[in-house]
């Protein structure tokens, strides 16, 4: 299991030469955040770094004067601590943390806006990186990439089915109209309308094997 310190270590690596980043801000939040969302700040640390190598993004580290990590997941409040993401000086998206997302099937209701959710047309996810200056719920259009921390030693058929049920809400498969969602040059082109990434992070081991639905439905997994 991943510790305080393994967390903070790891985030701090990927931070520390980009603007508004400082260790103070995370280590003043790490006495209170719960073990079981150190896995999540240690994949957002590893994330960071595996974009700006494979992407060439730097960071803008913006909003509270320390990271704190929900106990649950809720809307986007550009208060909270987030990552702007650049390329080349422009703010091309943000990352946030523990956010609620609404559905593909509640957007794409007649009798409903994302303005205007129900409880049920919200499904949660870790990470997410998004459109600039999106707050409150995003819609699933206005996410480029959404993120699921999962450690386990297993990855089981029923997180698999959890994982493809979340993937189903953030697009739909578009084949054979494959689109590079938010310029990932190097991830490559998706068959996902809208054009977005699911990646799943976990330690285990029989993610080296990455089942043919997620390769199918956009999801790329991440041995961290």
């Amino acid at each position: 299991m991943v510790t305080r310190a393994e967390a903070l270590t790891a985030l701090t690596r990927s931070l520390a030469r980009h603007s508004g980043f400082s260790p103070g801000r995370l280590s003043a939040a790490t006495p209170r955040l719960a073990l079981g969302k150190a896995y999540e700040l240690y994949c957002l640390g590893m994330l960071v770094a595996q974009l700006e190598s494979d992407e060439s993004f730097t960071y803008n580290f913006a909003g509270s004067s320390v990271i704190r990590f929900r106990l649950g997941h809720g809307p986007i409040n550009e208060e909270r601590a987030h990552i702007n993401v650049l390329r080349s000086g422009v703010h091309v998206g943000t990352l946030w943390t523990d956010i609620q997302f609404v559905s593909r099937s509640a957007c794409d209701k007649v009798c409903i806006s994302a303005d205007q959710p129900l409880p049920g047309d919200r499904h949660e996810l870790d990470i997410v990186l998004v459109k600039p200056g999106v707050y409150g719920s995003p819609c699933h259009r206005d996410i480029f990439m959404g993120v699921e921390c999962k450690e386990r030693q297993v990855f089981d058929n029923t997180l698999l089915r959890e994982v493809l049920g979340v993937r189903s809400e953030m697009a739909i498969n578009s084949r054979p109209t494959p689109a590079v969602p938010f310029g990932l040059e190097e991830w490559g082109t998706v068959s996902a309308d809208p054009p977005s990434w699911m990646c799943v992070c976990s330690p285990a081991i029989s993610l080296v094997s990455c089942p043919a639905q997620a390769t199918f439905y956009g999801i790329k997994f991440r041995c961290f």
